[in-house]
């Protein structure tokens, strides 16, 4: 069934109830499904990492997914494999990686650039900063 225009959409949409639909369906049809979470258990973490050490677990997996595509690239060299194709999967995992976390980096640098521009100008000594940017100059951020 083809939609023609806007119209018959509309006409379709309207003779359609989802309350209808909803009261319709019979939920014991759906026999005895599991909706606990227990298959999510194994991903809780007993401790929280810092950033710093979430990110040097990202950067020594991007090491090893690098370190895995030089690997196949010298199997397929030296011919011990014939597979281009798992080759070119490992050097393209590798290049996405690569290509994230050098974009997250970026955006690491980026804020924390942006945020010390501001806190100097949070706290300049001789009350040029933000204070200076205020409408007097002298009441709300005040470094002496």
């Amino acid at each position: 069934m083809a939609i023609q225009t806007v119209g018959s959409l509309e006409n379709i949409l309207g003779n359609h109830s989802a309350s209808k639909w909803t009261k319709s369906v019979d939920f014991n049809e759906l026999g005895d499904m599991d909706f606990s979470l227990d298959e999510f258990k194994g991903l809780e973490t007993t401790e929280s990492k810092s950033f710093g050490e979430f990110l040097a677990d990202s950067i020594n997996d991007v090491n090893s997914l690098q370190v895995q595509a030089n690997k196949a690239m010298e199997r397929l060299a030296t011919g011990e494999t014939n597979n281009i194709q798992e080759v070119m999967l490992a050097a393209n995992k590798a290049e996405v990686a690569f290509k994230t976390m050098n974009q997250i980096l970026s955006w690491v640098w980026v804020f924390s650039g942006v945020l010390l521009i501001f806190l100097v100008l949070l706290h300049s000594p001789k009350g040029d900063g933000m204070g200076g940017i205020a409408a007097s100059g002298s009441s709300m951020f005040n470094s002496a």
